[in-house]
């Protein structure tokens, strides 16, 4: 599915408000899920960044984790959900070497 959905963004993205957001030197960042990460788990954000990658829309950099997980927002009450700050504050981030110019996230 996220080879499908790179490659229809290729495809159209001319067409796309956002085209001038990619390009093969754009770090693209997969931001992390809110729970620790478990060994084989499907992680939706690095699979499309991956994907975006292979099809030449810019670079695929998990510079982002996860230190302290949150609770999921499916299973919260409105008042309960993690709030953004909750979220940059549980992530840390590992030194890259790139040197992006432009970032996706």
């Amino acid at each position: 599915m996220s080879s499908a959905i790179a490659q229809l963004i290729k495809t159209g993205l001319d067409n796309y408000p956002f085209s001038d957001y990619f390009s093969e030197s754009t770090v693209l960042i997969p931001i992390p899920k809110s729970s620790m990460p478990q060994n084989n788990e499907l992680w939706v954000p690095q699979r499309l960044t991956a994907a975006l990658e292979n099809r030449g829309l810019g670079i695929n950099e998990e510079c982002l984790f996860r230190s302290t997980p949150l609770p999921k927002s499916a299973a919260a009450s409105a008042p309960d959900r993690p709030k953004a700050f909750q979220h940059y504050e549980s992530m840390g981030f590992r030194e890259s070497l790139l040197n992006p110019k432009e970032i996706v996230w």
